[in-house]
C-alpha cells in the first residue's frame, strides 16, 4: 500500500448518525412538522440524521402530551451546583498542595470526599 494514501471513511461524515443527547425544542418542531407534511418516520430520520426510534418516540410524545419538550431525568440531583464547581477548582488551581480539610475549610461547602474527589476527577485534575 503506498504510503501517500489516506484512509476513507466508510460514509460521508456529514450523513452520520449524531450522538445521542436530550433533543432541542425547535428540532423536534422541525420532526413534528416534518411528519405532518406526509413525510414518513424514515425519510425525517434520514433528513434529521436521527435515529428512526428517536424520530418516532418525538411523534409519538407529541400526540400524547402535545409537547415535544424533553422530560425530567430521574435520579437524585448533585450536591454541588456549576458555581460550586468552580469555586472547588479555582481553590486547587490557586493552591494545588492543597490537603482536604483546607479545601473544605476553604470552600467552605460541606460535600463528602468522594464528592469533591468525582469533581476534580471530571475536571480532569489528579488529586
Amino acid at each position: 500500500m503506498p504510503s501517500n494514501t489516506r484512509c476513507q471513511p466508510l460514509i460521508e461524515i456529514t450523513n452520520q448518525r449524531k450522538s445521542r443527547h436530550d433533543i432541542f425544542e425547535w428540532q423536534g418542531g422541525a420532526i413534528v412538522a416534518r411528519y405532518n407534511a406526509w413525510e414518513g418516520p424514515v425519510n425525517v430520520s434520514n433528513a434529521e440524521g436521527l435515529p428512526q426510534s428517536t424520530v418516532t418516540n418525538i411523534i409519538r410524545r407529541a400526540k400524547q402530551d402535545k409537547s415535544v419538550e424533553n422530560r425530567p431525568r430521574s435520579g437524585r440531583p448533585k450536591k454541588a451546583n456549576k458555581r460550586d464547581e468552580r469555586a472547588i477548582l479555582r481553590c486547587i488551581r490557586l493552591k494545588p498542595k492543597m490537603t482536604y480539610q483546607e479545601l473544605v475549610q476553604e470552600v467552605g461547602l460541606t460535600l463528602s470526599r468522594q464528592t469533591y474527589r468525582q469533581i476534580l476527577q471530571d475536571s480532569k485534575i489528579a488529586y
